[in-house]
């Protein structure tokens, strides 16, 4: 058959060309490894469903600040037990709904205990999300009462404390929770809240009666909708109006609000992923544009063989598919390479991005990626083509000169690269914009010293009059460690929510609270000093407040400002819900630096510290600051808690530079991902310039010969090179600018300090376009500028 021979030949030609076809397919190979490498995180981060029926349906519940859907917060129990009471009445949008809040349990499982983070669960949570446990059975109603002695257990921490037997259903296992008989495992694929959840345990009501449960925020919301199409706003506001009505609160302006379940696991690197796939795609392009080229100037260079073989019989459709075959070879070899690196790169972005990505478990080569390679595979011949404006006509190069088979004129030849150095230039735009955000971003101050700063942290499952007794005896014996300068106690370390809780406050002498939550910490006298921390006003937290005597609290200045402007704040007294009655009051005797508690990216919020002294708490965080780097630190420190307590576990070692870092690894991951994908289609870029004018120069050997015998200087024919060369460049990079302008945006999730200054992301791009270009267009413009007019007098076209 003619089609089968056409291909053969296809194939023999290659072959005799391996310069052209190495690099054609090393071109289509990167940008098609880079294309599938993408499209297999956003089809496992954004477009891989969640393990649950209707799981579009799921939404978590939260409240929404005043005008705004960012800085959401987490609801308070008077108004998770109101949404699970309207949904049992059909009174709200929801036909299941369940609530949560986070904990800890020490497992006494070898031969010093450990700490395993728990969600504790309302009767509504497993039954809203609905996935049924691998073994056993979901909490009964009747077991949601204090002390049930029932859990519920991951399928890892099954699989690490119960070496996965099959009888574990009714076993039991020694905690910090007494005796807890297991009554089901969770499949591996239910990792909700998050991954590290190793088991839940049955909440049993909220005292609806207790004051401070009407203004404390800490629990975690989730909900099935009834209806996809309904607007569950109005609903949601009138049951947020009757939680006000009967606990007698004012009207705050925030709002019962939901999210996609996905949605809220992912949403903050939607955005940038999307863009980040689209520039792998713009390297394709790119690679096609320039492979465009690369067939071009074969097609030229074989113009005597063409048309022998047009003389011979064979007409323009066959040496047209006969082109078209070259390609497809070209693309299906490109994509099997493309895939085989995409394989290798997905492992090193799988471990790189294991920080900084959601879900980056779900992103795999599975079925789904190979599709979408395959159908790389066969558009790329297509968008080829495209690049290469074939021309509609059935001409040959012998019948028609200075046209090729796939890229027509000259002109159409100069306008292939200017839309890859358009391409180009959007890329690099883009990952400087990044990269000037990393930069940025790394230079904030948090507020709080972190170097040589270790963390060790721990929930006491003891009676709260143990609480300050271990606090002291635990800090003193780290102090004696040898190495440690400073120890410091806090419920939660800087940049940590463990242990932090957000209250209202009301100025004694002022009718109404104030209208915003503030951070609270609980502290001694070395909290402060240790991280550095300056005291503006007043003095800090003693390590010796009187227990019984008048409660004290540190303000910061964003709360300082926000309460009192001008006014001093140190002698006023705040009123706190923190008891089981009334407001405690507590005097503010001094005022404190700023931290960006809520990470390098937010501004300081209100926060109020107070004396873990007169405010013992469960939560208890050691900061332990070194004079350098101690090898066998964090076993030195763990062993002085369990001098005291064998059966106390640690929670989790850390370092604070570790938070701090981790703060950067999202955006690190973008900086560097569109930075290599900006490296490699610059470098594409600019090789389709160089080829293109290359191009151009030999074509003109000849028109270059006649000018110079004619007087025409050789700097001249150089300079019109280089003119040329530049308004390609020129036009490719305006176009660039603009689409790196509506680019941007796709990526503004990442970006970082750049509001109002995007021109000196722009002025690198292009700046980084220009020298490149000039570099490219050096060699061809030195060629034409040193023809020789005896050579070129004697060149055929």
């Amino acid at each position: 058959m003619a089609w089968i021979e056409d291909g053969r030949a296809s194939l023999r030609r290659l072959k005799r060309a391996p310069g052209f076809a190495s690099a054609a397919v090393l071109m289509l190979a990167l940008g098609i490894a880079f294309s599938v490498c993408m499209f297999s995180v956003v089809r496992g981060v954004l477009l891989g469903a969640l393990p649950y029926s209707d799981s579009a349906a799921l939404v978590s519940v939260d409240v929404a600040p005043p005008g705004r859907d960012d800085n959401r917060g987490q609801l308070t129990p008077a108004e998770a037990v109101a949404l699970a009471e309207a949904t049992t009445a059909g009174r709200a949008p929801f036909r299941g709904f369940g609530y949560y809040n986070w904990g800890g349990i020490t497992l006494f499982d070898a031969q010093h205990p450990r700490e395993s983070s728990v969600a504790i669960v309302s009767d509504g949570f497993f039954p809203t999300l609905g996935l049924k446990p691998e073994l056993g059975r979901w909490f009964t109603p009747e077991e949601h009462v204090p002390k049930s002695g029932t859990v519920v257990l991951s399928h890892a921490e099954w699989q690490r404390l119960l070496g996965g037997r099959a009888d574990a259903i009714g076993q039991t296992i020694d905690s910090s929770e007494g005796r807890l008989r297991v009554v089901g495992v969770m499949p591996a694929a239910f990792a909700y809240p998050a991954p590290s959840v190793g088991a839940w345990l049955p909440r049993r009501a909220y005292d609806a009666s207790r004051p401070s449960y009407a203004h404390a925020r800490f629990v975690f919301g989730v909900g099935r909708l009834a209806s996809a199409e309904a607007d569950p706003t109005a609903p949601l506001a009138a049951i947020a109006a009757e939680v006000r009505r009967d606990r007698n609160l004012p009207d705050d302006g925030w709002r019962l609000a939901t999210s996609t379940l996905l949605e809220d696991l992912v949403g903050y690197v939607e955005g940038p992923l999307w863009g980040a796939f689209a520039l792998a795609l713009l390297v394709l392009l790119i690679a096609c544009a320039n492979v465009a080229i690369l067939f071009d100037a074969r097609q030229l260079a074989r113009a005597g063989e063409v048309a022998l073989v047009h003389a011979l019989g064979a007409s323009p459709g066959r040496i047209r598919r006969s082109a078209v075959f070259e390609l497809g070879g070209l693309a299906l070899a490109g994509a099997a390479l493309g895939t085989v690196l995409a394989g290798s790169g997905l492992d090193l972005l799988r471990r790189f991005a294991s920080d900084s990505l959601p879900r980056v478990a779900q992103v795999t080569l599975d079925p789904g990626v190979l599709l979408f390679a395959i159908a790389l595979a066969l558009a790329t011949p297509l968008l080829v083509i495209a690049a290469g404006a074939l021309r509609r006509r059935a001409q040959v190069p012998a019948v028609a000169p200075g046209r090729g088979v796939i890229g027509g004129d000259s002109r159409m030849r100069r306008l292939v690269p200017g839309f890859a150095l358009a391409l180009s230039t959007v890329s690099l735009v883009v990952a400087s914009a990044l990269g000037m955000s990393l930069w940025r971003l790394a230079q904030v101050e948090p507020g709080f010293r972190s170097t040589d700063v270790r963390a060790l942290q721990l929930f006491r499952a003891a009676p709260a009059a143990d609480w300050p007794v271990f606090a002291r005896e635990l800090r003193d014996r780290l102090a004696a460690v040898p190495g440690v300068l400073e120890v410091a106690q806090t419920s939660a370390a800087p940049l940590s929510n463990n242990g932090s809780m957000n209250v209202d406050l009301q100025v004694a002498g002022r009718a109404e609270p104030e209208p915003f939550q503030a951070a609270l910490r609980r502290v001694d006298g070395g909290y402060a000093p240790l991280l550095g921390i300056p005291i503006r006003a007043g003095r800090g937290i003693s390590t010796d407040e009187p227990p019984t005597g008048e409660r004290v609290a540190v303000i910061n200045e964003t709360l300082a400002r926000r309460v009192f402007g001008t006014s001093a704040a140190v002698g006023q007294v705040l009123g706190l819900p923190l008891g089981q009655g009334d407001r405690i009051p507590y005097r503010v005797v001094g005022v404190m630096g700023d931290i960006r508690n809520n990470g390098l990216r937010a501004d300081p919020a209100p926060e109020i510290l107070v004396s873990a002294a007169q405010d013992p708490w469960a939560s208890m965080t050691f900061l332990v600051r070194t004079a350098g780097d101690m090898p066998g630190l964090d076993r030195q420190l763990a062993e002085q808690v369990w001098a005291i307590d064998p059966r106390q576990a640690v929670t989790r070692q850390f370092a604070l530079r570790e938070d701090l870092d981790a703060q950067l690894a999202s955006i690190r991951f973008f900086a560097a991902t569109t930075g290599a994908f900006a490296l490699a289609a610059q470098l594409l870029g600019l090789f389709g310039i160089y080829a293109v004018t290359t191009l151009q120069q030999r074509r003109r050997v000849r028109e270059f010969g006649l000018r110079l015998a004619l007087g025409a200087r050789p700097a001249t024919l150089g300079a019109t090179m280089l003119r040329e060369g530049l308004l390609v460049v020129a036009a490719g990079t305006g176009f660039g600018v603009l689409g790196a302008m509506a680019a941007l945006p796709l990526v503004a999730a990442q970006t970082f300090g750049i509001d109002g200054q995007v021109h000196w992301p722009m002025l690198v791009g292009v700046a980084g376009i220009a020298l490149g270009a000039l570099a490219a267009l050096a060699v061809p413009v030195l060629r034409a500028a040193r023809t020789d007019p005896m050579v070129s007098l004697r060149a055929v076209d």
